[in-house]
């Protein structure tokens, strides 16, 4: 599971940073390679978009205060999920394969 979250948060932090598409892409095939590329909900952080929400506002308030990052926390959750969504969508292209 530590890969996965690791893959989450690099992809985040590119997403944060405002790195182009291009960029984002290989980063989602790099990990999906080694099957680290999960969304939120796989990663246990809530089945239901309440629940997943509630988990962002956890999370995001908790990596502000841990890490000192320079976005703000409303950032870090639109970051995050973001990401989700990206990785969704990537992993839907994959999905019979």
């Amino acid at each position: 599971l530590h890969g996965e979250i690791v893959a989450t948060g690099i992809v985040t932090q590119l997403v944060l940073e405002g790195k182009n598409k291009a960029e984002i892409e290989r980063a989602l095939e790099y990990f999906r390679k080694f099957g680290d590329l999960f969304s939120l909900s796989d990663l246990g952080l809530g089945n239901s978009t309440s629940d997943l929400l509630i988990s962002i506002d956890f999370l995001s308030s908790d990596i502000k205060k841990s890490f000192g990052t320079p976005w703000s926390v409303e950032e870090i959750k639109t970051g995050l999920l973001e990401t989700d969504s990206l990785i969704k969508a990537y992993q839907n292209q994959f999905k019979n394969l």
